[in-house]
């Protein structure tokens, strides 16, 4: 009985509308949202005047726990302890993995049809395939020639209530077949009209022909009715990103693997992770070769600036910045696109998704905010190496020095207006070459002390940032 009085009590208080406010903020909903409050226990502390509370809150599709600290002398409720059970339950932090696994044999009809209707996940198909068109005109004519193919491997996960899956190994056959079957161009096609695709370097009988013209011919059996071996996995637990992710790589040993990018890319979709690729392939593409951008190399130098920004931004900034310990980039990185990831799917939830897409647009204004103002200081020496013997600058770009040069004016745009930076251009650029010269014979430069060795280490993250924040900011 004396519970339920003291369950009342607290409810009064938690009703009021700015204790409500306050879990609202703390649960990152909206003011306007309902949310269910219910008492889970209640605990008599040491001291008669304390009671420890334990609520579930409900709201907008999140479900939290709280620990409350109740004063019933003088009716005051204190939060001690809250945990986001929504994000528990999409990052289950088991260690072990529960997988099962079946083989069956698919028609190459019916994969082109899965794919088609998007059942087969392959993100940024046309980012991904690599293969020229002799490779996969010599892949079909190898099924019209009735040759078995080595198996495709996928993943089944759910989306949006249904079943689908994603390719760990098989990429470049799915798209050959689709395109050819479908008579579209190859992804990589550099053709300018909308011809679709003609089998080239393949047997006469085969040469130059469309799916349609060799269907007619009665020569495209084997590759409607013909079949492929499918193994496909699904993993029980951990069902995590993270958890996934180590299943791609672990099971990705095909004919030409899948880079760590490629499988952050088809694991980690969602908002971020489309406009990760779209600006990426806008503004990065320049600095790669076509190889490199296929393999999403220029999507994993913008992830890799986006997360040493973010780690030094949570950190309150680089004067709090903690320099004890290590970072490994890829770690990182995979950290980095799963939390945007799953900020995506609990914004799904909650109903809040044009607040969360404002939040990423603005991230990557920043960023091409800062890239573009890089580019009209350093021109078309930015981000790349002086070499003083000669006085030139090498002809690629260092990744290390990109990451740098955008997250030190990143977390300075605030501070210094275009105008101001471009008025001291010459200043700048004169530094920046400064960065990479010995300061004398016994002593190496800025760029050999911070920039080549332990780049992982929280102490040399630090000084790459400060040491271009003087190049930029001190007169």
């Amino acid at each position: 009985m004396e519970d339920n009085i003291i369950k009342e009590e607290i409810l009064s208080v938690l009703n009021e509308n700015d204790w409500q406010m306050k879990i609202k903020n703390l649960m990152n909903v909206s003011s306007e949202s309902e949310i269910e409050i219910e008492v889970k226990s209640i605990t008599q502390a040491d001291s008669n005047d304390f009671i420890l509370v334990k609520l579930l809150v409900n709201g907008q599709g999140s479900l939290f726990a709280f620990d409350l600290n109740y004063n019933q002398s003088d009716n005051i409720v204190e939060v001690i302890a809250s945990e986001d059970i929504t994000e528990a339950e999409i990052r289950n932090n088991k260690t072990s993995f529960d997988i099962s696994y079946w083989s069956y044999n698919i028609t190459y009809s019916q994969l082109s049809n899965m794919y088609e209707k998007k059942i087969i996940k392959v993100p940024d198909m046309q980012r991904g395939f690599v293969w020229s068109k002799l490779q996969a005109s010599r892949l079909i004519e190898s099924i019209l020639m009735g040759l078995p193919l080595p198996s495709i491997f996928l993943v089944q996960i759910e989306e949006e209530g249904r079943k689908k899956y994603l390719v760990i190994d098989g990429l470049q056959r799915i798209t050959a077949i689709n395109s050819f079957i479908k008579n579209r161009r190859l992804p990589n096609s550099t053709l300018k009209n909308n011809a679709g695709f003609a089998l080239s370097g393949v047997n006469q009988k085969f040469n130059g022909k469309t799916f349609d013209e060799l269907d007619s011919e009665g020569l495209a059996d084997n590759l409607e009715l013909n079949t492929i071996n499918v193994i496909e996995f699904k993993q029980s637990s951990p069902y995590t990103e993270s958890a996934i992710y180590q299943v791609f790589e672990r099971l990705n040993s095909g004919g030409t693997s899948l880079t760590s990018q490629q499988i952050r890319n088809s694991i980690y979709y969602g908002y971020f992770n489309k406009k990760l690729n779209q600006f990426s392939e806008k503004y990065i593409s320049q600095y790669f070769s076509q190889s490199a951008n296929l393999n999403l190399m220029n999507s994993e130098l913008v992830l890799r600036t986006i997360s040493i920004f973010d780690l030094i931004r949570n950190d309150g900034g680089i004067d709090s910045f903690s320099t004890v310990g290590s970072i490994v980039y890829k770690n990182l990185q995979n950290d980095t696109a799963e939390k945007y990831h799953i900020e995506y799917k609990k914004s799904e939830r909650r109903e809040m998704l044009r607040e969360y897409e404002e939040k990423i647009d603005n991230l990557f204004n920043d960023l091409l905010i800062s890239l573009t103002l890089a580019k009209k200081i350093l021109e078309d020496d930015a981000f790349k190496r002086y070499i003083g013997k000669t006085d030139t600058f090498t002809t690629r770009i260092s990744p290390i020095l990109f990451e740098t040069i955008i997250v030190t004016l990143m977390l300075n745009l605030n501070k210094y207006s275009e105008e101001e930076l471009l008025s001291k251009k010459e200043r700048i650029r004169t530094k920046y070459k400064e960065l990479f010269i010995n300061k004398s014979e016994d002593q190496n430069s800025d760029f050999e002390l911070f920039f080549t060795q332990g780049t992982g280490k929280r102490d040399n993250i630090s000084n790459r940032i400060t040491t271009m924040q003087k190049v930029f900011f001190n007169d």
